[in-house]
């Protein structure tokens, strides 16, 4: 039996946001821990649960969960 993978990022910093996007980008849940305040950024990747890179690798995908709550 193949067992499912879940992520948790801590961080919406530029490195949590790449790797977010690749782990999304393949097809896993992910969900996306931002431990500051409220920022119009975070309220946007809040609804929006979407993220895509661009650049020397193009890749992105749909976010589980972007939370303030551990």
């Amino acid at each position: 039996m193949q067992k499912k993978l879940n992520f948790a990022v801590l961080g919406t910093g530029n490195g949590g946001r790449a790797f977010c996007g690749q782990i999304a980008g393949r097809g896993y849940p992910v969900v996306m821990y931002k431990p500051l305040g409220e920022t119009t950024e975070f309220l946007q990747l809040k609804e929006e649960k979407e993220m895509y890179l661009t650049g020397n690798t193009s890749i992105g995908g749909k976010l589980q969960c972007v939370t303030m709550n551990m």
